[in-house]
């Protein structure tokens, strides 16, 4: 649907342009010190990534969005190796 799509793209947006972090260990650590406003997380990505997580986010309730795959999201953050994970900084 075009909603959807409109979400997606600002998703993208908040990854390019808003400060993150970048990994599976370094989103855990934000989510845990209460410093992110959402987690974006590769479609293609490893299960047990997810699973972490989900795990982390019992405590935490932040949003979770699934999108791209680990290359387009390692693209969109300017790094040159694909990521799993990245959390979008408060």
């Amino acid at each position: 649907s075009s909603r959807r799509k409109a979400m997606e793209k600002d998703i993208i947006e908040m990854v390019k342009h808003l400060d993150k972090v970048v990994g599976l260990r370094q989103v855990l650590k934000g989510m845990i010190n209460k410093s992110l406003r959402c987690v974006v997380i590769a479609r293609d990505c490893y299960e047990f990534v997810g699973r972490r997580v989900e795990e982390n986010n019992r405590d935490c309730k932040i949003p979770v969005y699934v999108q791209s795959t680990m290359k387009e999201l390692g693209t969109i953050c300017g790094i040159d190796v694909g990521t799993a994970v990245v959390g979008i900084k408060k």
